[in-house]
């Protein structure tokens, strides 16, 4: 029956331009799962119903095959079949067949953890994007969609849990302390949205009632003891459920919802039809052992991943290159739930803040691509920034356009045409804008064209015709933006005027819609020159050159009622003193530079002080621009010049507000202590005083050099007061920290991941040493993706420390190679912390490509890690 064939393995793009329909069907699959100590056996049987009689692959890895048959009404049929190192190639006769094929694989020793994998005691799945070649063979292909019937069979002692996707049909005892449950889903979907976990487990229970009075059954599975963290993810999935009814007209559709909890994960979770699998990190918290940032992105990866039930289950990709169809769209169907469960302008400050650190820097380097990619190695490479963010922004803009009434009408209409279906970007796109009777064809550059569109903004004031013009210009390619704007009088009162060139979409809202290369927006009958509030609620994902006095920044930081711009103005203002300050006094070495930062402490005393702000606004008015953002703004990275003009700000702002900042700081504690004491359920409220508490205390701690006393028990302060520890402590003492910490915590893994981060991003000058120690005491597991995120990417990450040292270098590719030979997935992931290396001195940047170059000559690189190093060497 088989002619094998040698198949070396090479290094081959695969490109959308190739893309073909597949030329059959699979009208049904039948799994059957043995779950032995050593081994699973995997029995399958599926029909196929081809179009015509042509060869097609099924696609396979690490899998032995003990039987495989072709049958038609019980006979048995004979098709030649050739197999290659990625699967089989099948030669039929007839157009309607079984294929009926059994395999053996062993998933206690698989590492990569995609197919079936081992974490822990339990035997788990993740079939996004390539997984499921590894548990059969099989057209792994998101547009080959079937009905799944699935059993499995298992010691009911060693693994008393087993689920699978859609509804349990059947469950029974078989005897030998064996038994077997089977589940059907009546929907059809892709094998990349098929799971299966088995296990010892706890679970949480619940229940949900739709819109239109049907009962689901809400389980959260997790590990022995831990049931009890489940409970903000089981509320954040009830509020998911209601928000998607209320806001889409999308009930649930099946009698069951599960979520599986686990610590080995190489992403955050995982949208299974029916049986979600989860990193424990986005699933298990409590007020002892969680921050509150893990709480709110529970809640929004909950939300994100029930979210997928009808954009990316119901309504799937017809091929990878379509990912961000699914993932841009549900991306942003999150960030709006976010919103609607906070202050909407504090969740765009969040949503860009992401969006600027991840996202632009992959735009701006060398891994730059479109959000609809041509071409890639590995399909697992696709999962970026790019795909993700900046995908929910090309969606955001469609709704910025249309406004949000008309938006929803539009997206009504795409779910009732393409229900059950695997479409691309174009449907999505023409669904949307076109059948509303908006022409897309500009707009289309968004998924097409790699980088960051540059707009530059130049504008005049003419005293005597009263007139106020703002000449843009887009620099390089030419998009389709809609740009939000308003003007205010220098008394902060918006004015209401008229411009040919400023449309209202169906909310209302006055855009400027920026087609072509150039465009004058000219506004009449002023009475004075206005302040423009430019790019509102960043409504397009653009970088604006526009050298604008620094006053207006000022102004606005103080007087824009547009919280994402109040902010963005405050930032700049920063960021244009940052730069002032390093140029005089890294680069010219003027002593009196900082005096020159007065303005700035005027404004951020102002904030401080204004009774009418919300807390939560301060706390990220507070919250300074992170090194990526600051590399950007200054076009360049010079680690310890930055690293040294960043501290000498703060302790500027420190010395000369500290009275008032020591005042609200003993403000906060009280009130959190008191606070704290009635309840320790998560509050976004309480969460924000807290967030404003540690942004004030690290600028006190700037001057005074230890660590501030007042703290409360709070796991978020818990972290923050080590944190501020490790800033100070050095030889011995810091090492003796480390250790009480680790040896508090040793059996909670998720607080370790964060102890982990805590040490990797120090800037202390002991870090490398201390992360090199930590390694070397087997405190680090490599084989655990949520330690290697915590300790090598966040190390990778600290711009300002990590690039002062060629040594960095040397250890974190080490590392990285280590890595990559047991999981190319998280290596690559790994790997784009180095996408910063054009940004980098020449002799920094010499060294480091010289190292990447010899990897990628090495033949010993993963496909997945080749793609994203080879493009920086």
């Amino acid at each position: 029956m088989f002619s094998v064939i040698t198949d070396e393995e090479r290094m081959e793009k695969t490109f959308l331009k190739d893309y073909q329909k597949p030329h059959y069907q699979i009208l049904k699959l039948d799994l059957e799962f043995s779950l032995f100590d050593n081994y699973v056996t995997v029995a399958q049987k599926s029909r196929y119903q081809l179009d015509e009689i042509k060869p097609f692959f099924l696609n396979g890895l690490d899998q032995e095959i003990l039987e495989l048959t072709f049958t038609d009404k019980n006979q048995s049929l004979e098709f030649k079949v050739e197999k290659k190192n990625d699967g089989l190639t099948v030669f039929p006769t007839v157009k309607e067949f079984n294929l009926n094929i059994k395999t053996k694989i062993n998933p206690y020793t698989n590492k990569s953890l995609e197919g079936l994998y081992g974490s822990k005691a339990f035997l788990v799945t993740q079939c996004e994007a390539e997984g499921f070649r590894k548990i059969t063979f099989f057209p792994d292909r998101p547009d080959v969609m079937t009905m799944y019937t699935v059993t499995i069979e298992a010691d009911v002692k060693k693994f008393p849990i087993l689920l699978s996707n859609g509804n349990r049909i059947e469950k029974k005892s078989v005897g030998d302390n064996r038994h077997r449950v089977t589940w059907q889903d009546p929907w059809k979907k892709p094998c990349y949205l098929f799971a299966v976990f088995a296990g010892d487990v706890d679970v949480l229970t619940d229940t949900y009632t739709t819109r239109s009075g049907k009962k689901v059954n809400l389980e959260i599975y997790a590990e022995k003891g831990k049931s009890p963290r489940c409970k903000h993810a089981m509320e954040s999935l009830k509020l998911s459920m209601k928000w998607d009814e209320d806001k889409f007209d999308r009930e649930y559709d099946l009698s069951e919802y599960m979520i599986v909890a686990i610590d080995d994960f190489n992403a955050g979770a995982m949208e299974n039809k029916g049986l979600n699998i989860f990193n424990s990190k986005l699933i298990l918290a409590d007020s002892q052992t969680a921050t509150d940032a893990d709480f709110f992105d529970i809640e929004s990866v909950v939300a994100h991943e029930y979210f997928h039930n009808w954009t990316g289950n119901r309504i799937t990709l017809r091929n990878w290159f379509q990912l961000s169809l699914k993932e841009g769209l549900t991306v942003f169907r999150d960030q709006e739930f976010s919103a609607d469960m906070t202050e909407k302008g504090i969740q765009r400050v969040r949503d860009v803040d992401t969006l600027k650190n991840r996202q632009f820097p992959e735009d701006a380097g060398p891994n730059a691509h479109p959000v609809r990619p041509e071409s890639c190695y590995s399909v697992d490479n696709f999962f970026t920034p790019t795909i993700y963010e900046k995908g929910a922004e090309v969606i955001r803009m469609m709704q910025n356009i249309l406004g949000k009434k008309q938006f929803k009408l539009a997206m009504d209409r795409y779910f009732k045409k393409y229900d059950g279906q695997a479409i691309t970007t174009d449907d999505y796109r023409t669904t949307i804008l076109d059948e509303s009777g908006y022409n897309s064809e500009l707009f289309v550059n968004w998924y097409q064209k790699p980088g960051t569109p540059k707009v530059s903004v130049t504008d005049s004031w003419d005293a005597t015709s009263k007139s106020f013009t703002l000449h843009l210009e887009q620099i390089e390619s030419q998009f389709e933006i809609p740009i939000f704007v308003e003007l205010f009088d220098r008394d902060g009162k918006k004015l209401d005027l008229k411009s040919d060139q400023v449309q209202t979409n169906s909310d209302g809202q006055k855009l400027i819609l920026l087609k072509t290369s150039t465009l004058e927006v000219k506004w009449d009958g002023l009475s004075g020159r206005p302040v423009v509030s430019f790019l509102r609620n960043f409504s397009a994902p653009i970088i604006v050159s526009w050298n604008r006095p620094l006053d207006d920044y000022y102004f606005l930081a103080l007087n824009d009622d547009d919280t994402f711009n109040r902010n963005e103005s405050l930032q700049q203002y920063w960021l244009n003193s940052f730069k002032n300050l390093y140029t005089q006094f890294i680069l010219e070495n003027k002593k009196d530079a900082v005096s020159k930062l007065q303005p700035l402490n005027g404004l951020l005393e102002s904030i401080l002080k204004n009774e009418k702000l919300e807390e939560r606004v301060k706390a990220k008015l507070f919250s300074f621009p992170s090194h990526s953002v600051i590399m950007q703004f200054m076009g360049f990275l010079d680690a310890a010049g930055f690293q040294k003009t960043e501290m000498t700000m703060k302790s500027y702002f420190g010395k000369n507000l500290g009275s008032t900042l020591k005042e609200k700081v003993l403000q906060l504690n009280t009130q959190l202590t008191q606070l704290e004491a009635k309840s320790d359920h998560y509050d976004q409220n309480i969460a924000a005083k807290r967030e404003l508490k540690m942004n004030l205390t690290d600028l006190l701690e700037s001057v005074e050099g230890q660590t501030n006393p007042y703290q409360t028990k709070n796991f978020t302060s818990v972290l923050f007061q080590f944190a501020s520890q490790l800033k100070v402590l050095a030889g011995e003492a810091r090492k003796q920290e480390i250790l009480k910490f680790y040896t508090q915590w040793k059996s909670e893994p998720l607080v370790l991941n964060k102890w982990l981060q805590t040490i990797s991003t120090s800037d202390h000058p002991e870090t490398f040493e201390t992360i090199k120690w930590v390694c070397s005491q087997g405190y680090f597991n490599p084989e655990n993706p949520n330690q290697v995120y915590a300790l090598l990417r966040n190390f990778g990450n600290n711009l300002f420390y990590f690039h002062q040292n060629n040594s960095h270098y040397d250890f974190f590719l080490g590392k990285l190679a280590e890595i990559d030979a047991f999981n190319p997935q998280v290596a690559a992931r790994l790997a784009t912390t180095l996408q910063v290396v054009g940004s980098l001195p020449e002799e920094k940047k010499s060294y480091l490509g010289k190292l990447i170059q010899q990897m990628t000559t090495s033949n010993k690189l993963s496909k997945n890690s080749f793609e994203v190093l080879s493009k920086l060497a």
